[in-house]
């Protein structure tokens, strides 16, 4: 049994009494933080629940997690893992193991969501900046990278007076110990300013 501080997602916290749902998305990269597996944890938090679902019923939850491509193949591969033969605590066990696990759950479930609205928020505000239909313009940045991009660089247009200063922070750190100038402060008419770059150019600054 775990301990109380444990997480529903830790493997030595679902292991000893639900194995089932934790093989079922071990090949996820979110694991149990996947929105599938906390909405099949929110209706069949204990193995003897699982065991009751029928097909109907689990194909609605997957859907209602929001996926939206393979919702019967993702439907027969989490059922067929669950109609597996799996190893199981007493009843008694399962009960207290999946309240804990439904408390615990709840918990996720907001932080889930309040990381979610901080996406959104941050987001629209990202697109209301001066730079951000700048940023997205370039092949493969998206809303969130864009951010990222911004966030990292900044939106100081005289601080980067040509475009090899976007290197600076990578050759700083590529010969540790041997101390570089950097070139942040370079006369801005020496070359094509860095920040911001023809958004025709085709390629991300780098």
């Amino acid at each position: 049994m775990s301990t109380p501080n444990r997480r529903p997602y830790d493997s030595d916290c679902a292991v000893p009494y639900y194995p089932a749902i934790l093989a079922a998305f071990a090949a996820k990269r979110e694991q149990l933080l996947a929105r599938e597996a906390r909405t099949i944890l929110a209706i069949a938090p204990t193995p003897a629940e699982v065991a009751r679902l029928t097909r109907a019923r689990l194909r609605t939850a997957v859907t209602q997690a929001g996926r939206q491509r393979r919702i019967e193949a993702e439907t027969d591969r989490v059922l067929k893992v669950f109609r597996q033969t799996w190893l199981r605590q007493p009843a008694l066990v399962e009960q207290a193991m999946g309240r804990q696990t439904l408390a615990l759950l709840a918990q996720l479930e907001a932080a889930c969501h309040a990381c979610d609205d901080l996406a959104h928020d941050t987001e629209e505000l990202f697109l209301q900046h001066r730079d951000g239909e700048i940023i997205t313009s370039f092949p493969g940045l998206a809303t969130l990278p864009g951010e990222r991009i911004l966030a990292e660089i900044g939106d100081d247009r005289s601080r980067l007076g040509r475009a090899d200063d976007l290197k600076a922070p990578r050759n700083r750190t590529s010969n540790p110990g041997v101390r570089q100038e950097s070139s942040c402060h370079a006369p801005p008419d020496q070359e094509q300013p860095a920040w911001p770059r023809p958004a025709d150019t085709g390629r991300s600054p780098r």
